[in-house]
């Protein structure tokens, strides 16, 4: 979930391609989303695995992270219930 403000998806997308992350897609939804926040729903790939859990902590300075699916190991994390 991020803050409805110009630059708010580019600060979330520098950190990823800080991490050599790609994006395949970006999806940015209002429906059901608190007054001034969006839900983005960002594909990434390229990321090295052993580079995952310091990138999380990165993202969660910049978004509150409510969950990540990680295709390659069939693993589900949900930080926000």
């Amino acid at each position: 979930m991020l803050e409805d403000r110009a630059g708010s998806i580019k600060d979330v997308a520098d950190v990823i391609r800080a991490y050599g992350g790609r994006m395949a897609s970006i999806l940015s939804s209002y429906e059901k989303a608190p007054e001034g926040h969006r839900y983005v729903y960002i594909r990434m790939y390229d990321v090295n695995q052993e580079k995952m859990p310091q990138l999380k902590e990165d993202l969660k300075k910049k978004a509150k992270v409510l969950y990540i699916v990680d295709s390659r190991d069939n693993k589900r994390e949900i930080f926000i219930r």
